[in-house]
């Protein structure tokens, strides 16, 4: 399946979000908020006229910071196994 390049952007901007997030606040939880409130506000600024308002846009953002804040998690397992 491929993902639209709208949905990549959207995926990748989220990820972004909760990685800085992370980083700024050693917060898992806050990391995927940040992601999911950037994606409600580009929707929301989308419907006043600079776009096509749509839920899978957010859907893909949350999701983008859901996998990244994931994948830090996943790799601190690994490294504490293996370290």
């Amino acid at each position: 399946m491929r993902i639209p390049g709208d949905k990549m952007v959207h995926l990748l901007a989220g990820a972004l979000v909760a990685l800085v997030t992370l980083l700024l606040t050693g917060s898992n939880l806050v990391g995927i908020i940040m992601a999911a409130t950037v994606g409600t506000w580009k929707e929301w600024w989308d419907s006043k006229g600079h776009g096509k308002v749509e839920f899978a846009d957010l859907l893909a953002t949350v999701t983008g910071g859901v996998l990244a804040i994931e994948g830090v998690k996943l790799f601190g397992y690994i490294a504490g196994f293996l370290g």
